[in-house]
């Protein structure tokens, strides 16, 4: 009966060992993002303009160490100004980190239209202090 009753335990920590999750949250699960942006400029230049709101816990906004505004790449030969760009954290009520900024391209000769399509603005990635990065895209 002693070993009835062993072999049952043992059956009963193996599955409930099996059911715990020890992966925790995925990074990408740590944060939101709100975002806008808009284009402006004239006919020989764009200016996009934008604001990024990541949210998340405050440990997981205390933890963001660095980002990064991701441009298309494919353009970025046509990037007249970088920036200015700032960013804001706020660790009230509702934990936030908030960037903010512009950049400007040559769109000379280019429609409403082709400018639309060149998707000059990707998204953000966000880096914490571990080294971990979480990348959100807009155009996805």
């Amino acid at each position: 009966m002693k070993k009835i009753s062993i072999i049952i335990l043992a059956v009963c920590l193996a599955f409930t060992l099996g059911a715990c999750n020890h992966g925790g949250i995925k990074q990408s699960e740590k944060y939101a993002m709100n975002a806008s942006y808009s284009y402006g400029g004239d006919s020989n230049k764009t200016e996009i303009s934008y604001s990024i709101i990541i949210s998340g816990a405050k440990k997981d906004i205390e933890n963001i160490d660095a980002y990064e505004v991701l441009i298309n790449m494919d353009y970025l030969d046509l990037m007249l100004e970088n920036g200015p760009h700032s960013s804001e954290r706020g660790l009230e009520k509702t934990p936030y980190f908030k960037i903010v900024g512009n950049f400007t391209f040559n769109t000379s000769g280019k429609s409403k239209e082709e400018i639309d399509e060149m998707k000059l603005l990707e998204g953000v990635e966000i880096i914490d202090k571990d080294r971990n990065k979480v990348t959100f895209k807009f155009n996805d």
